[in-house]
């Protein structure tokens, strides 16, 4: 009896380490060909400008339909507005995988939408089955180097690295495809609760975080002093590159990019 019970032991931990390095391929073979998918968009937007649209208060619809006819990178719950206007982003992005699993069930009618969905490999198995061109599985590397400026990923088709904020996933592929000028607008850069550099939460109810119509869960606290930093390091990339980025949101509090007037740029 003790002989049977070690070869089942045995039988089934060969089952779970076949398990494992079943679960490793996959995730190799996934990893590799929607990094070659995307190893395909590299300067395929060389010279052209773009927006980057955050979901803050200051968004308005009558913005969005003046960008209609630039490439624009929208986020998270961008589409519960669609039907307000006859805008549509170039590029879909999600990161967060609280957002994700809130709205995955309504990112596929985006396919249609976009020309390229792009979303955190980690929730790959909720997609799996989806044979779409337009979809991309970015991995994001969450190494969090505060106090010091985050990392700045150059190959976005290995890597994008966390800035605590899906637009610094946003500006990282747009810098790859090779787009001369970046203007944010929407990201209003202030929320009513955020955490501290020191983990301290605090609270303003007088602050409202979205532009109405896009209200979601804000899961963590926003980590405000890390993503200053993220926008940091993407002006001084840019800078370094000769990309213009600048912030074009009608108030806010993003300061790290110099400001133009959005009506300025039409």
């Amino acid at each position: 009896m003790n002989d049977l019970k070690k070869t089942l032991r045995k039988y089934k931990w060969y089952q779970t380490l076949g398990s494992i390095k079943y679960r490793i391929k996959t995730e190799r073979r996934k990893q590799n060909a929607s990094s070659r998918k995307i190893e395909a968009l590299r300067n395929s937007k060389n010279g052209k400008r773009c927006f980057i649209v955050g979901n803050g208060p200051s968004l308005s619809i009558d913005d969005l339909e003046m960008i209609k006819e630039d490439d624009c990178f929208a986020v998270n719950r961008i589409y519960k507005i669609f039907n307000q206007t006859t805008w549509r982003p170039t590029f879909y992005f999600s990161q967060d995988e609280k957002v994700l699993e809130e709205i995955k069930d309504d990112i596929h009618s985006l396919f249609d939408e976009c020309e390229g969905v792009f979303l955190n490999s980690s929730i790959y198995n909720h997609f799996k089955e989806i044979k779409r061109d337009n979809l991309y599985f970015m991995y994001v590397d969450y190494e969090d180097s505060y106090p010091e400026l985050p990392n700045f990923s150059f190959d976005a088709s290995k890597k994008i690295y966390e800035g605590f904020t899906v637009a610094y996933a946003c500006i990282q592929m747009a810098v790859y495809m090779g787009y001369s000028e970046i203007y944010i607008i929407g990201t209003d850069h202030n929320y009513n609760n955020q955490r501290l550099g020191d983990g301290t939460v605090v609270y303003d109810k007088t602050v409202l975080n979205y532009m109405p119509g896009l209200e979601g869960n804000t899961w963590y606290p926003p980590q405000l002093v890390k993503t200053t930093l993220a926008y940091r390091k993407s002006r001084e990339v840019c800078e370094k590159n000769g990309v213009v980025i600048r912030n074009a949101t009608r108030g806010g509090k993003l300061e790290e990019f110099e400001r133009v007037d959005f009506d300025s740029l039409f």
